[in-house]
């Protein structure tokens, strides 16, 4: 599944409407909402465009979401860690195919 669209939407400040996926960054209720049934999604777009306050505070939860968990800095020690780990893995082959 690709969250891209889904993360960039949230950084924006905008509620989220999506299906329920083990991967998706949204937190049904806080974020926005998620459902497999069309017309539960329609359901929440409703209330989403009846309550701009609704909307407006799921939008600010969903923009605080993005920058604590997929901020620059998160990409960034991630990053270092695989590349440590793979350095490691490395080394360790290196090591036991010299004996």
């Amino acid at each position: 599944m690709d969250n891209m669209p889904t993360l960039e939407a949230m950084a924006a400040g905008l509620p989220v409407l999506g299906n329920r996926h083990i991967s998706s960054p949204v937190e049904h209720g806080v974020s926005g909402f998620l459902s497999d049934d069309p017309e539960e999604l329609r359901k929440y777009a409703r209330m989403l465009l009846e309550d701009r306050d609704l909307a407006v505070r799921m939008g600010q939860q969903a923009r605080k979401v993005v920058m604590e968990r997929f901020s620059l800095d998160k990409f960034k020690e991630a990053f270092l860690q695989s590349i440590e780990t793979a350095r490691l893995k490395h080394q360790s082959r290196v090591v036991i195919g010299d004996w």
